[in-house]
């Protein structure tokens, strides 16, 4: 990355990390360091999870210059297979083996326990790390427990979880967000949303890559060439099809309803009876209570809907691309599947709440209209409501509307481009853990 693009760290800074090195602050546990050391621990990516996709760009692109970067996986440490089984789990899969190559080969993989507390608080201790950042606490059980121990200098998460971990700032320091997805109009709700305490970037916070990028490039090449119809997808060959592929717990009574109303309004408009469908994903089985509201609200337009089960990454953006919109949940509300649809230059409208998790499309959508410089706002007009009315309206106007449709979906295919490799994130983020050192080790 720097080879390519200035990574803006000064000469001070620079002077700043070499004094690690020579500092005798008892507060810095490290003895010797030319760099700043640092460690991500979760096991969610080695896999082709949200946590990889929004984390990786930042943790493999970090100047390695400056900073001497690992990675902590979770692993049954009495099985002597355990570091092969592991690292067979990641080579198989060539996204991950692509950008986790470096760290096997590096030896910098540090393999954390499931069970033994004690054995992972020995083994970070002996390691020194200046800061230990946890990308999503309350994903697994073992990192959780172990994210209460204080065992570096300086401790962070950010939003893998999409909400703060709930421990203390003796122990987790600062919880790293954006302004983009934060109420900047009320600060004292951002203090009352997190435990730690909130660092927002002026960036989006993440080194997106595309997802059509990374499908192409690693899961299957040329894909969109071998892309299926709507007809072959099982719905009519001129549907429009809401796109809902959220999991399960994103769904509640208020969102169900109000996709009720969506289908009601459109049932009363003769170009839009009959031909719109509503295409969602039941990857994590829905529960019983999930469908019995589910049936209760929607089963009147049960024909109209179109259930798909776990699909390859190819598939999946090959659903997405079929679809005419994207209606994201309320209150929690979508992350890597507005990018995805974004991606394709599909609308996405959201109904945005006072926590980070119901944020995401909102600040996406600002970021895009930043990018093609839209000062009236007119797509967020188009895309973010304030009530469940405005947003069927929103929604029906959009299947209605084509000139309006087509301004939006040309808009965000040009201003897409601020959503992924953001520079500005990885810049944001060097800075911030060289500002962290300052303060916490060479003050």
């Amino acid at each position: 990355w720097d080879k390519e693009q200035n990574s803006l760290i000064s000469l001070q800074e620079i002077n700043i990390l070499n004094s690690l090195s020579q500092n005798n602050d008892k507060s810095l546990i490290t003895k010797e360091a030319s760099r700043i050391k640092i460690i991500f621990i979760t096991n969610k990516v080695i896999n082709y999870t949200s946590v990889f996709r929004d984390r990786i760009g930042i943790i493999y692109n970090l100047d390695r210059r400056y900073f001497d970067v690992y990675i902590g996986l979770f692993t049954n440490v009495n099985n002597p297979n355990h570091k092969q089984n592991i690292l067979s789990k990641i080579r198989n899969v060539n996204v991950i083996s692509n950008y986790l190559d470096y760290f096997i080969k590096s030896d910098k993989i540090l393999y954390l326990d499931n069970t033994y507390l004690q054995y992972n608080q020995s083994l970070l201790e002996r390691k020194e790390f200046h800061i230990i950042f946890y990308p999503d606490i309350g994903m697994m059980q073992s990192q959780t427990l172990l994210a209460h121990s204080r065992l570096a200098p300086i401790q962070c998460v950010t939003w893998g979880h999409s909400d703060t971990s709930g421990l203390s700032r003796e122990v987790i320091d600062y919880y790293i967000t954006s302004q983009y997805f934060e109420n900047m109009d009320n600060t004292e709700i951002i203090k009352e949303n997190y435990t730690e305490k909130p660092i927002l970037l002026p960036s989006l916070g993440t080194f997106y890559y595309s997802p059509r990028k990374i499908v192409d490039n690693y899961f299957k090449p040329s894909f969109e060439q071998f892309a299926l119809n709507k007809e072959q997808m099982g719905f009519p060959k001129n549907s429009l099809i809401i796109g809902c592929l959220q999991s399960f717990y994103k769904f509640n009574e208020d969102f169900e309803h109000t996709i009720r109303m969506i289908l009601d309004r459109c049932a009363h408009i003769p170009d839009l009876k009959d031909n719109v469908y509503l295409a969602m994903c039941n990857s994590f089985p829905f529960n019983k209570l999930h469908l019995a509201r589910l049936e209760k609200y929607l089963g009147k337009y049960k024909l109209q809907i179109k259930w798909f089960q776990n699909l390859a990454p190819p598939e999946w953006l090959n659903l997405i691309s079929i679809c005419h919109i994207m209606i994201d949940p309320f209150p929690f509300g979508g992350c890597n599947t507005t990018l995805e649809a974004f991606d394709y230059g599909i609308p996405v409208v959201c109904k945005p709440s006072n926590v980070i998790n119901g944020r995401f499309s909102l600040g996406f959508i600002k970021r895009i209209s930043e990018e093609v410089n839209d000062e009236q706002g007119l797509i967020e007009k188009c895309l973010v409501a304030n009530s469940n009315e405005e947003y069927v309206n929103l929604v029906v106007r959009l299947l209605q509307d084509k000139t309006r449709y087509n301004y939006i979906f040309n808009m965000i295919l040009e201003g897409k481009k601020g959503l992924f490799e953001e520079g500005e994130s990885l810049r944001d983020y060097q800075k911030m853990f060289i500002d962290l050192v300052k303060k916490h080790l060479l003050s």
